[in-house]
């Protein structure tokens, strides 16, 4: 299956550079991977990124990018044979997506506002914090 794939799969924790930031010392580690189809219909790997040597804490930003956005790696995290299975579950997933889209829902009889009140109502019987946890 991995011919699919136009894009490297990294494994979690790699170090990379990004785009735009290749004037300074700015580095992300790899925190999640998946992958999508561009516009091309390839399929490429995603990933979210978080600041290295920062993590995802509060105050920095944890985000998403796509491999092209990706200019140097400088570390390869860890990879085994779970990595690989993951891969191709992944791409099973995809494939099988594509086979049986998801049904189009049906415009709700009822008006969207009395649904949400309605709701509202109920769900303050049932417990009358739930608007402060």
């Amino acid at each position: 299956m991995r011919e699919e794939m136009i894009t490297t799969f990294l494994p979690l924790g790699s170090i990379v550079r990004l785009v735009g930031t290749e004037d300074d010392q700015l580095l992300y580690f790899i925190v999640a991977r998946a992958i999508a189809k561009n516009e091309e219909e390839k399929v490429i790997s995603r990933y979210r990124v978080a600041p290295h040597p920062f993590g995802d804490v509060p105050s920095q930003e944890v985000f998403s990018i796509q491999a092209d956005q990706i200019t140097e790696v400088l570390f390869e995290g860890f990879q085994n044979q779970a990595d690989e299975e993951f891969l191709d579950d992944l791409l099973r997933q995809l494939k099988d997506a594509q086979k049986h889209p998801l049904p189009v829902q049906e415009e709700p009889s009822a008006p969207i506002a009395e649904t949400v009140e309605i709701n509202e109502e109920e769900r303050l019987k049932e417990d009358p914090f739930y608007q402060f946890r």
